[in-house]
C-alpha cells in the first residue's frame, strides 16, 4: 500500500512543493472542457480548500502558487479564475490568473457573479434616506464603490464638539 507523503509543519508552506502539488493532483477530476474539478471539501462560498497542519489552503490559490507564482505571504496578491472559468472549485491554472482585489473585483462584476447587499438599501442604518442629496459615493482600496450617509457623518464630525461643550457648561455650573 502507497504511504501517503507527510508534511513537515514546522516548515513554511513554500518549502513544501512536492507535498503541495501531491495533494491537489491526487484530488482533482479534469473534464473534457479542461477544468480541474477539486474533488476535496468545498467551502460554502464554493471554492476548493484542504488543510495541513491546522492551517486552510484553498486549492485555486495553491494551484496559482506551483504553476503561476502567487505568494502565499502577500495579502495583496490574489488567485483570480479567468472570465471564461465559472467553477469557483476549478483550480487549473490555465484558468488563473494573478491579480489583486480590484481586478478580481472587476471580473466578478462584468461576469454578474458580484452581489453588491447594500444597493437595494434605500435608508443608512439610522433612518436617513439615500437622495442624490444626502448621498456620498467613493471609490475604496479595493477599487470597489461605496456610499455614505452625508447626514450621518455631518451628525458624527459635530459630536466630538458637542460634547466638549456639554463637559464645559456642565463643569461652568
Amino acid at each position: 500500500m502507497k504511504q501517503e507523503p507527510k508534511c513537515d509543519t514546522s516548515s513554511p508552506i513554500t518549502d513544501n512543493r512536492k507535498v503541495l502539488e501531491d495533494r491537489i493532483l491526487r484530488n482533482r477530476e479534469v473534464t473534457p472542457e479542461g477544468h480541474w474539478l477539486w474533488l476535496g471539501y468545498i467551502q460554502p462560498s464554493g471554492y476548493g480548500s484542504f488543510q495541513i497542519g491546522r492551517t486552510t489552503y484553498y486549492a485555486h490559490r495553491t494551484s496559482a502558487h506551483l504553476y503561476l507564482g502567487l505568494d502565499l505571504k502577500d495579502s495583496d496578491q490574489q488567485a483570480c479564475h479567468k472570465r471564461e472559468c465559472l467553477m469557483r472549485h476549478c483550480f487549473n491554472p490555465d484558468h488563473l490568473y494573478v491579480g489583486d482585489a480590484a481586478s478580481n473585483i472587476e471580473d466578478m462584476m462584468e461576469m454578474g457573479r458580484h452581489v453588491s447587499w447594500n444597493r437595494d438599501w434605500t435608508h443608512c442604518k439610522h433612518g436617513h434616506e439615500f437622495t442624490s442629496e444626502n448621498t456620498y459615493t467613493w471609490t475604496g482600496k479595493a477599487g470597489y464603490s461605496r456610499r455614505d450617509c452625508r447626514e450621518c457623518n455631518r451628525i458624527k464630525d459635530r459630536m466630538p464638539a458637542l460634547l466638549r461643550r456639554m463637559a464645559c457648561a456642565l463643569l461652568v455650573a
